[in-house]
C-alpha cells in the first residue's frame, strides 16, 4: 500500500448532503437505498485499491440491507473477493480500510437508523 492522501487519514467524512443524491425505499419500505452514494462508494473504492490495497484489504459496510445489496451488484462483479454487507453482519471482523455508506438523504431531513427518528 502506498501512503498518500487516500491512505494515511485515520477517518475520512465525504459529505454528500446537497448534491442531489436521493435515497430509495427497498422493496419492503423499510429498508433505504442511495444510488449516488453508491456512485461514491465505488470512486473511493477505485482510489484505494489504485493506492496499493486489495479488494480483500477493504470491507464496505451499510446500515441498510437494501443499500448493501445495491453495492454489491456495483462493486463484486469487478471486486469479488471484497466484504460488503450490513454493519450488523460485519461486527468483529476488521480490514485494512473500512468504507461506511450511511445512505439517508431525503428532503425532509429525516435521520433512520434502527428505527430511530430525528429532524436536523
Amino acid at each position: 500500500m502506498t501512503a498518500n492522501e487516500n491512505t494515511t487519514a485515520p477517518l475520512l467524512f465525504i459529505d454528500t448532503n446537497g448534491c442531489g443524491l436521493w435515497e430509495l425505499e427497498g422493496p419492503d419500505g423499510d429498508s433505504k437505498a442511495n444510488e449516488g452514494e453508491v456512485d461514491v462508494v465505488w470512486q473511493w473504492v477505485q482510489r484505494l485499491i489504485a493506492s496499493g490495497l486489495g479488494p480483500e484489504q477493504i470491507s464496505v459496510i451499510s446500515p441498510y440491507l437494501h443499500h448493501a445489496n445495491l453495492l454489491r451488484a456495483k462493486l463484486l462483479p469487478k471486486f469479488p473477493t471484497m466484504e460488503i454487507n450490513t454493519v450488523d453482519s460485519f461486527q468483529g471482523r476488521e480490514k485494512e480500510a473500512v468504507v461506511i455508506s450511511m445512505v439517508r438523504c431525503n428532503r425532509n431531513k429525516e435521520v433512520l437508523v434502527i428505527g430511530d427518528s430525528i429532524r436536523s
